[in-house]
Formats: structure tokens, C-alpha cells, sequence
């Protein structure tokens, strides 16, 4: 009997400068709960990708469709793959767990909120040609947050209940991350 190993892979561009390439690790397998840092809910594999290369995590989970919605399970950011993933039964739907070398997502343009992060306002905030599409913690409201477009820096909200992170360049649930939202 001949065996045959099917490698699946998917690539992530966030901006022209940073792509990653995550392999399909397991199919009806999810990463254990203590190796999840952040759960998100988004419309396609791809879209979980995205936000797992934004946060520096080397591995995802993926559940659900694209017509029921994709539950998206973030690994630690830069930890390494789980030696075991934890099977699964989930009728009408697979679990897929996806992987990155460490190197990729450790070179990713990510960074971390902190007490030194760089505070701006509307009017101090680089908005060059070359910072479009920038986020910026917002000076006073976690569930606000800045981002330059086309020279302009604009005042943004989050979605309801959600807070900006700097790492995740976009929002989430209070308490998701352990770092801090606003300056």
C-alpha cells in the first residue's frame, strides 16, 4: 500500500510587506484549549489567517463556513505548534488546525500595546504616504482607535463590547489580550 500526504497550504497578505505561509496541520482536530490565546469570529479561513499574521500567532483553528460564519482560534503569538491536537467530532462542520514556522510570524510588522507605546492624537499622528492604513492606539478611549488613510487621520470605533488592540491592529473583547488598550 502506497501512502499519500496532501499539503495544503494558504498564504496571508496583510500588507504588501508582510506575507505568511501556514500549513494544514490536521483536519477534524483543534488546537488544546490552553494553547488558545484569542477566539474570533470572521467569514473565511483566509480572513482567520489574516488576523492570526497581524497577531504573530503561528498557529490557528478553524471551524464553521463561510455561510454559518468561521470560528477563528488564535494559537499564542509566537509559540510554536502543540506536540498533540485534540480530536473532534463536529457534525456538518471541519476543524482545521494551521501552522506557520516561527520565523515567519516572528518577522511579521506586529507589535505590542506597553506602557512606552507612542501616544498620538488626530493632529500628531503620522500620516505620511507610506503610514496608509496605519492604526494608532486612541489617547483616551480603548474601544476608539486612529488610522491614517490617503494623508488624513481619522477617528474610529470598534465594534460594540470590543476594544482596539495595537497588536492585533484591530479590535476585540476586553480582557482577550493581556495588554493594555488605550495610552
Amino acid at each position: 500500500m502506497v501512502g499519500v500526504v496532501v499539503v495544503v497550504v494558504l498564504t496571508a497578505v496583510v500588507d504588501p510587506f508582510t506575507t505568511t505561509t501556514f500549513t494544514l496541520l490536521g483536519t477534524d482536530v483543534q488546537l488544546p484549549a490552553a494553547n488558545i490565546s484569542v477566539v474570533h469570529y470572521v467569514t473565511s479561513v483566509v480572513q482567520c489567517a489574516a488576523v492570526a499574521n497581524r497577531a504573530g500567532a503561528v498557529t490557528f483553528c478553524t471551524s464553521g463556513s463561510a455561510q454559518v460564519g468561521v470560528k477563528c482560534s488564535l494559537g499564542a503569538p509566537g509559540a510554536p505548534p502543540p506536540a498533540t491536537l485534540t480530536p473532534t467530532v463536529t457534525p456538518g462542520l471541519q476543524n482545521l488546525v494551521w501552522a506557520a514556522p516561527p520565523t515567519a510570524a516572528a518577522g511579521s510588522n506586529s507589535t505590542s500595546n506597553s506602557t512606552t507605546a507612542t501616544c498620538y492624537t488626530l493632529t500628531t499622528a503620522p500620516c505620511a504616504t507610506s503610514d496608509n492604513g496605519k492604526m494608532y492606539l486612541h489617547p483616551t478611549n480603548c474601544s476608539r482607535f486612529l488610522q491614517c488613510s490617503v494623508g488624513t487621520v481619522y477617528d474610529m470605533p470598534c465594534g460594540i463590547g470590543t476594544n482596539f488592540f495595537l497588536s492585533l491592529q484591530g479590535c476585540g473583547f476586553p480582557g482577550s489580550l493581556p495588554e493594555p488598550c488605550s495610552c
